[in-house]
């Protein structure tokens, strides 16, 4: 197997969400440790965040451990397409001191070398050399105790990697995936590694036959026209190549032209769309709309303010469309427009701010959509007719605790009545659309529950195409 490749991935189960801020309580059940920000994008809630924890260091040897992992995270970020999705990223590492310096090495596989001797350091997480027999594999046992760490120190984390105390060549895949810190390799070792635990992809070489499985860049699909990665063929180096250790299972390069093949390499296409993509299910492009509301009522005349604030990756991919009533509108690419009422039809319109990641990176058919949609109700101005003193808004039981009726009269029929709930300050708490009505009485039975009301006075409203009803309602439950 060649030496410049890196290492099979062992352990395979879900990733756990994420983490906390720069110093963080001790819990009850583990003993929490220092915990250091060493990359700060953003809310952690909206970034993929990364935890490089120690093993085999002791205390007066983490300062080695944080130039480790810093080292290794600088060169993560200067590798596509982690580099161009930098932003999205938070880094920190957790300082676990071990008792004794190093890593186990039993001398039990059959390829350790002559010069490396048998050791047994006391460390945290009892990491180890030749591990299924394959010196190289250096592998964390105890994921009970970086379970019980990450919880403590950073619970919501996505992904956590372990820096080993050693100069010799080792590393692995898995849940935590880890690799020596002092080696020459150990940036690309690490960078592979994470290729394996944070996208799922498989080695390009042949790790045997216990990791034949479906990946992005393996398949047993041959097809051409069926291929899970049929795009990307003839597209610079990819094409549907046998695995040299078993024909029957294929991978999208050959020839060590994949940093999951060889260490050294870019990634390539479909492993760095792979990567992508996993990056899209952790972080929203969309970080923020104006208005935060998204039911909202047209003033009578003038413009109406909307905008998204968007998370870029460098450079900026992300394309912007508005959409009024499924109509294209305004400029493209605009992050704000500003609407004029007019061009809002009486009734319900719908707005959509459509943002994509047109990255060539991915393929067009995988781009992420992500969508902000604001539905806005337009009374024409010429026919919305005052109540006049006449009640034509019942609500009864007025005060409600369970359910609640409303009863109105409209003069025309109507294309979509909508319901409205403010609270006296005026915050809107609760739209619902109705459809169409016909002239005449009508009858529409709510929830205090669906409408999320808790006890108070509120002011409900139904408009309809030719009137607006506004009557005050009492919530007070039942004890």
């Amino acid at each position: 197997m060649n030496t410049a490749s890196c290492f099979s991935r062992l352990l395979m189960g879900a990733l756990v969400c994420l983490f906390g801020s720069i110093f963080f309580s001790q819990h009850a059940y583990a003993q929490s440790f220092p915990v250091e920000q060493i990359v700060n994008n953003g809310s952690r809630p909206n970034r993929v965040n990364l935890v490089y924890l120690s093993d085999g260091y002791t205390a007066s040897q983490l300062a080695t451990f944080s130039t480790h992992a810093r080292n290794m995270n600088a060169a993560l970020f200067a590798t596509t397409p982690f580099k161009e999705y930098r932003l999205f990223f938070n880094a920190f590492t957790v300082q676990v001191p071990s008792t004794q310096s190093g890593v186990t090495h039993p001398r039990t596989a059959p390829d350790c070398p002559a010069s490396m001797p048998v050791a047994s350091p006391t460390t945290y997480f009892e990491t180890t050399f030749d591990y299924g027999n394959i010196h190289r594999l250096v592998v964390p046992k105890r994921t009970d105790k970086i379970n019980t760490v990450l919880a403590a120190s950073v619970p919501d984390y996505d992904q956590a990697f372990v820096v080993t105390n050693s100069t010799e060549y080792g590393g692995s895949g898995g849940i935590y995936p880890a690799a020596t810190g002092g080696n020459s390799s150990a940036f690309e070792v690490m960078i592979h590694e994470l290729g394996h635990s944070f996208a799922f992809l498989a080695d390009e070489y042949w790790a045997g036959q216990q990791y034949a499985i479906e990946k992005p860049n393996m398949t047993a699909n041959s097809n051409p026209s069926t291929n899970k990665w049929s795009y990307w063929l003839g597209k610079g180096n990819i094409g549907i190549f046998p695995h040299t250790g078993n024909s029957a299972w294929f991978r999208p390069t050959q020839n060590s032209q994949c940093k999951m093949e060889a260490l050294g390499r870019p990634f390539c296409s479909v492993c760095a769309e792979a990567l992508v993509l996993k990056i899209h299910t952790l972080v929203n492009v969309v970080e923020a709309s104006s208005p935060t509301a998204t039911a909202l009522t047209a003033p009578a005349s003038g413009t109406m303010a909307f905008s998204v604030t968007l998370l870029k990756p460098e450079p900026n991919t992300l394309t912007v469309r508005w959409l009024l009533n499924g109509v294209q509108w305004g400029s493209a690419n605009a992050e704000s427009i500003a609407l004029p009422v007019q061009n809002l039809v009486t009734g319900v319109n719908t707005l959509t701010a459509e943002v994509v990641d047109a990255s060539a990176m991915i393929r067009p058919a995988n781009q992420p959509k992500r969508f902000v949609t604001w539905s806005i109700i337009r009374v024409a101005a010429t026919s919305v007719a005052a109540n006049d003193g006449v009640p034509t808004l019942s609500i009864f039981p007025n005060p409600a605790d369970a359910s609640f009726a409303l009863q109105y009269e409209t003069s025309c029929a109507s294309a979509n009545d909508v319901v409205e709930i403010v609270d006296m300050s005026g915050k809107q708490l609760f739209t619902k659309i109705l459809g169409a009505q016909r002239v005449g009485q009508s009858l529409v039975a709510l929830d205090v529950v669906e409408a999320h009301l808790p006890e108070g006075t509120y002011l409900v409203s139904i408009t309809t195409d030719c009137a607006r009803h506004t009557g005050k309602m009492i919530v007070q439950q039942k004890h």
